[in-house]
């Protein structure tokens, strides 16, 4: 896979909630970087369960009484992503909470070597 990995700080949206993110990136978006997008979604589904786009995700982790929430299932405190709001634009992302889901998201997705 080609995807890049993003230590979220002040600069970025989300980062009070999720610690990493990860992005593709370079050139116009193509059918391999969606298909390995989706690649990657399917298995933190399969891996973590189900989770909301990252938008809901944030302000309910943000609140901080976000466990009624985790404990029905609404929301997943492990993962989230964001689809793109255009379509022209590449901004398929998935985020991701601590270190821990960062390692084992690269044992099964390893970053191709050029």
């Amino acid at each position: 896979m080609s995807y890049k990995i993003v230590k979220l700080d002040a600069r970025y949206r989300y980062h009070q909630t999720w610690q990493y993110m990860v992005r593709w990136h370079g050139g116009p978006w193509t059918h391999s970087q969606r298909d390995q997008w989706l690649e990657m979604l399917h298995w933190c589904h399969t891996t973590w369960g189900w989770t909301v786009p990252a938008a809901t995700s944030s302000k309910v982790l943000g609140n901080g009484d976000y466990s009624s929430w985790a404990n029905r299932g609404w929301v997943n405190v492990k993962w989230s992503y964001e689809e793109p709001s255009d379509v022209r634009r590449i901004q398929y992302r998935i985020y991701l909470r601590s270190g821990e889901e960062l390692a084992w998201l690269r044992l099964a997705h390893p970053v191709d070597q050029k």
